[in-house]
């Protein structure tokens, strides 16, 4: 009785300081929004952020364009929010699995975004800041990827999940059919990224570490020195193989 006392209050707790968190989120988006020089003035600031940043200058006062990436924070933001959402219901598994598809779809949009922006800008960049572009590449591009690979592997799993104690198929097939959707993803990345958008997504390798980790742990779940399944056997090839690619 204890027990269950003190998760239902961990539980509350838990659910309070997410709702605290979106609230929070919310204020501060209505507030940036606000403080854009298309709304000013208003009931709470008489000019922008930007022109306050244009009137009293520094050295080191940021440019213009910094401001796109608290879209990107933003974006971040109410991804982490929507983990925590699906942690609450994670005892729930058909909501959970539900919940983290839009994970993997959230990040490879933001991923799509950043790719056409900086395809966009290069131009400028490289004349007028062109450190922004390796930046942009090797770290907003290489992380968005990490995430949503790794998001993509666990909402994969869930499916696996929903088809084996909901649809009730039998697991060594549901191993089979969540290898087959996760190899048939990892064709289709190279496929874009090797004849299609070479020139976008050639920087981006991290993926490969994170299937690494990903297969990797899949196969010494299950690994086992007399009874060797054919998925066990998949994984540990698939993570042969992106070992070399790395």
């Amino acid at each position: 009785m204890a027990l269950d006392s003190a998760n239902g209050c961990h539980a509350a707790i838990h659910a309070g300081s997410i709702v605290l968190a979106f609230i929070t989120q919310i204020i501060s988006g209505i507030f940036f929004v606000l403080a854009q020089e298309r709304c000013v003035p208003n009931a709470l600031f008489q000019t922008s952020s930007r022109n306050v940043s244009e009137s009293f200058p520094l050295e080191v006062t940021m440019d213009w364009w910094s401001e796109t990436y608290w879209v990107l924070i933003d974006l971040w933001s109410k991804a982490w929010l929507i983990y925590a959402v699906v942690g609450i219901f994670k005892s729930f598994i058909l909501s959970a699995v539900v919940f983290r598809w839009v994970l993997p779809v959230y990040s490879f949009g933001m991923l799509y975004i950043s790719y056409s922006n900086l395809s966009k800008h290069k131009p400028w960049l490289a004349i007028n800041n062109p450190s922004v572009i390796p930046w942009t590449r090797y770290l907003t591009q290489n992380g968005l990827a990490g995430f949503a690979w790794w998001s993509l592997l666990h909402a994969v799993v869930g499916l696996g999940l929903v088809l084996k104690y909901y649809a009730f198929v039998e697991d060594p097939l549901v191993s089979t059919m969540v290898l087959a959707i996760i190899f048939l993803c990892i064709i289709s990345w190279f496929i874009l990224q090797t004849f299609f958008y070479s020139k976008h997504m050639r920087h981006t390798f991290s993926v490969y570490a994170v299937l690494i980790l990903g297969l990797g742990a899949m196969f010494t779940n299950s690994y086992r020195v007399q009874n060797l399944s054919m998925n066990t056997a998949i994984c540990g090839g698939g993570t042969t193989q992106e070992t070399r690619r790395l």
